[in-house]
């Protein structure tokens, strides 16, 4: 059975998935039609859920892949409620059923397989310094982490903390041994295809080897804070792959879905409960008592305390075949 698809980044899921597929529409001997979710869903939206609407009329069944969710792509998946219409997510729509299509994973991961990338961290090495906080691009929840940093008593945490956000005078830290392509030759954003030790990989699948032997802990700032969806991404793959302590700053259920997919958390030593809260203030305040609680620890005794954990987490990241996790759920409507 062929699948459609509607442009060529469908056309690459099919290829990976090992689907016969065609970009021309014929509904009649193509029942299965595969779309991705545009990037840019205020510029692009309009035309593409025209073509969804059509397929949506015509086929057994549609395929909505969203391995980029943001709040207006969310708003209209809430709209666009249909039998025959299914969303894969890299992560989870908390309100109703989905293919869960781990693709950051699976696109971040594959880089990492053989081992050379990860052989000079030191994750149970004393560090000198508590968390990375990699604020990235401007967002209302990421602001609200600067703020709090640079809010008295809590500068002082500056100085024990690496902590950087895109527009301010501590944007980025490059990472050594990374080199532009001739079509970018400096860094515009952080999705951008580079060079680093022989692989080609976008800069935000690096894992930043000199931060993290700087660091012990991450708190990771998802690109999305809705409580809708929980949205995951190379960002949480990092700290995972460098058998890090983690805590998420996203909307509810992140942990809870990680925990769904084989991971482990850390309610055995700080308060997860900020996972359930849906209050994004008071969800702020449990992890930043976790935040000062985990700074006052000596960093080496609480990595080998976690260490079973944390072996466990890198191997269920390196291990789990996630793209065979999709073909599983496809399989059953295919």
């Amino acid at each position: 059975m062929k699948v459609y698809c509607d442009n060529d980044n469908c056309k690459w899921h099919a290829r990976q998935l090992d689907l016969d597929y065609s970009l021309h529409f014929y509904a009649e001997s193509q029942p299965i039609a595969f779309f991705e979710a545009p990037w840019n869903f205020a510029s692009d939206g309009p035309a593409w859920i025209e073509r969804v609407k059509h397929a949506q009329q015509n086929c057994q069944q549609v395929v909505i892949i969203c391995n980029e969710i943001h709040d207006d792509t969310y708003q209209w998946i809430q709209q666009f409620r249909y039998d025959n219409v299914l969303f894969a997510v890299c992560g989870e729509l908390n309100q109703f059923n989905n293919l869960t299509y781990m693709d950051w994973f699976q696109r971040t991961v594959k880089h990492y397989k053989d081992g050379n990338l990860l052989q000079d961290l030191q994750p149970y090495a004393h560090k000198e310094k508590c968390f990375d906080v990699l604020l990235g691009r401007t967002r209302k929840h990421r602001s609200r982490i600067w703020r709090w940093f640079h809010t008295a008593p809590n500068e002082r945490h500056l100085e024990y903390n690496i902590l950087t956000y895109i527009g301010t005078h501590k944007s980025f830290i490059n990472e050594p041994g990374v080199r532009f392509t001739s079509l970018q030759p400096t860094l515009e954003h952080t999705i951008q295809e580079v060079i680093y030790k022989g692989h080609r990989m976008s800069y935000s699948q690096i894992v930043p080897t000199s931060l993290y032997n700087q660091t012990a802990y991450s708190l990771v700032t998802e690109t999305t804070h809705h409580n809708g969806y929980c949205f995951m991404t190379e960002k949480i793959v990092k700290p995972i792959l460098a058998e890090r302590f983690f805590m998420v700053y996203t909307g509810t259920g992140y942990l809870a879905k990680l925990r769904e997919l084989g991971f482990r958390t850390f309610d055995s030593l700080i308060d997860e409960s900020y996972d359930e809260e849906p209050d994004m203030d008071k969800r702020w305040q449990i992890i930043a008592q976790n935040f000062n609680y985990m700074c006052m620890m000596q960093t080496n005794l609480v990595q080998e305390s976690l260490k079973p954990i944390l072996k466990h987490n890198k191997e269920c990241m390196l291990e789990t075949d996630w793209l065979a996790q999709f073909h599983k759920q496809l399989d059953q409507i295919i």
